[in-house]
C-alpha cells in the first residue's frame, strides 16, 4: 500500500481489491487504491470527493460504491460511486441519515445500507442507496434512489 490506513473500507471488483479512505494516524483519507493479486501490486486511484474513515464499501455492476463514514468531526451522508474504466469518482444520493461503521450489501441490482446512528446506537432502517437497472444491449443505467424501507 501506499498509504498506512486503519478504518479503511475495502470491496472487490473483477479480481481487484480496493481499498478506500481510512485513518492514517493523522487525518482521515480520501485516497484510494487497487491490489492486483496476481502481479502482487499496488496501484493508486483517483481520490475520492470526501475523506472517510469508518464507511463501507460494496461491487455492483462494474462499480464500487461506499457510503458514509467519519471525517473526524462529523458523521457522513454522502455517498460515492467509483468507475474503474474511467477513473472517477462520483458523488451519488446522500443518504437520509449519517451513518458511520455502516453496513452495505449489494443484493440483486440495488445496494442498500443500515446501521447505528451516530450519536448513540438507535435502531436506523435500513436504506436503499443505488438501484442499477441493466437496459438492453448491455449498457447499464444507475438510478441514484435514496428511500428508506
Amino acid at each position: 500500500m501506499y498509504e498506512r490506513r486503519c478504518d479503511v473500507s475495502v470491496a472487490v471488483l473483477d479480481g481487484f481489491i480496493y481499498a478506500m479512505g481510512g485513518f492514517d494516524g493523522r487525518e482521515r483519507l480520501s485516497s484510494a487504491e487497487r491490489y492486483d493479486p496476481s502481479a502482487n501490486q499496488w496501484t493508486l486511484t483517483a481520490p475520492m470527493h470526501v475523506q472517510r474513515s469508518d464507511a463501507s464499501a460494496v461491487s455492483l455492476q462494474g462499480r464500487v460504491y461506499i457510503c458514509g463514514g467519519y471525517t473526524g468531526t462529523e458523521c457522513l451522508f454522502s455517498a460515492e460511486s467509483f468507475n474503474p474504466e474511467s477513473n472517477q469518482w462520483t458523488l451519488i444520493a446522500a443518504m437520509n441519515s449519517c451513518r458511520t461503521g455502516v453496513g452495505v450489501i449489494a443484493y440483486g441490482h440495488l445496494v442498500y445500507a443500515g446501521s447505528c446512528q451516530w450519536n448513540g446506537c438507535f435502531p436506523q432502517r435500513s436504506e436503499l442507496l443505488c438501484s442499477v437497472r441493466i437496459a438492453k444491449h448491455g449498457t447499464r443505467r444507475r438510478r441514484p434512489d435514496t428511500r428508506v424501507l
